[in-house]
C-alpha cells in the first residue's frame, strides 16, 4: 500500500501495553475509525511534542473540550510547562506538566493516548 501524508498513527492502550496502529485509509474512513475509538473508550490522555507551540496547545484543548463534552474522562499531560506566551490559551488550567510520580498512573490507566501535532518522532520526549 502506498504511503501518503494522510496517515494517522493511533496508539491504543490495551492490557497496559501500547499497540501502534497505522491507518492508511481515505479520510472518511479515518474519521469513522476515530469516532468509533472515542465511542468505545472512556479514559483518554492527550499530549503533544516537546516545547509546545500555539497550534499544539490549541489542538490539545480542542480535543480535550470535545471529549469532555462527550462525558469522557480526559487529561492533557505535556512534557514541558506551557510557555508563558501561550498560558492565555489554557485559561482553565487544563494542561498538566508531566511529573512521573503524579501522572504516570493517568497514562497507564488510559484507554487511548492521543499524541497531537508531532510530525517528527524526535519531537517527542520519551
Amino acid at each position: 500500500m502506498e504511503l501518503t501524508p494522510n496517515v494517522i498513527n493511533l496508539h491504543l492502550i490495551g492490557e497496559k501495553e501500547f499497540s501502534p496502529f497505522l491507518l492508511y485509509l481515505g479520510m472518511e474512513n479515518k474519521i469513522d475509525i476515530i469516532k468509533e475509538i472515542i465511542n468505545q473508550h472512556h479514559k483518554f490522555v492527550i499530549t503533544t511534542h516537546v516545547n509546545p507551540d500555539g497550534d499544539a496547545i490549541g489542538c490539545e484543548l480542542a480535543l480535550f473540550y470535545s471529549l469532555h463534552q462527550l462525558e469522557k474522562n480526559v487529561v492533557i499531560i505535556n512534557h514541558n510547562v506551557t510557555p508563558d506566551n501561550y498560558r492565555w490559551l489554557d485559561a482553565g488550567d487544563r494542561i498538566l506538566h508531566f511529573i512521573p510520580e503524579l501522572h504516570r498512573d493517568y497514562i497507564l490507566d488510559a484507554d487511548v493516548l492521543f499524541i497531537l501535532d508531532a510530525n517528527q518522532p524526535d519531537r517527542l520526549e520519551v
